[in-house]
C-alpha cells in the first residue's frame, strides 16, 4: 500500500502533472482532490460525492469497488462507465489504490484513466 503524503505544493505539482483523471476520495466517498483532467472531464468538484459526481446517482453504487477496497486495503482494477460534463457517458479504467495514513489504516483511494475512445459505443459499466 502506498503511504499518502502529505498535502504539499509538490503533491500537487504531481498531481497535476498526470496526464490522466486522477480523484482522492476519503472513507466517506468525498472528493478531497483531484486534477485538472478529472476537472475537464467531470467538472470541479472538490467536496462533493464521488458517485454523485461520476454516475450522477444519489446514493453510492451497490458493491462499490472502493468500498472494498477501504475495507481490505486491496488494489482493484475494473472498467465503468460514469457522466462526463454536459451528460455525455464517459468510459474510464479505475485503479483503486489504497493510500494509508502514518499508522498503516487505508484513508483514501486514487482511481481512474479515461477509455472513451477505446469504448466507443458501448454503454453500462463493465467491471472485471
Amino acid at each position: 500500500m502506498s503511504s499518502f503524503p502529505p498535502q504539499t505544493s509538490r503533491r500537487a505539482q504531481l498531481l497535476e502533472e498526470v496526464p490522466s483523471p486522477v480523484v482522492v476520495i476519503d472513507r466517506a466517498h468525498t472528493i478531497v482532490d483531484h486534477n485538472r483532467a478529472f476537472a475537464q472531464l467531470f467538472g470541479e468538484e472538490k467536496g462533493r460525492l464521488c458517485f454523485e459526481v461520476t454516475h450522477r446517482c444519489a446514493q453510492q453504487c451497490p458493491g462499490c469497488p472502493a468500498s472494498e477496497t477501504f475495507a481490505d486495503g486491496q488494489r482493484r482494477v475494473l472498467e465503468e462507465t460514469g457522466v462526463g460534463r454536459g451528460g455525455r457517458p464517459v468510459h474510464y479504467l479505475v485503479q483503486l489504490t489504497p493510500l494509508c495514513d502514518g499508522v498503516g489504516a487505508v484513508r483514501h483511494v486514487a482511481r481512474c484513466r479515461e477509455i472513451s475512445r477505446r469504448r466507443a459505443g458501448c454503454n453500462g459499466s463493465t467491471r472485471r
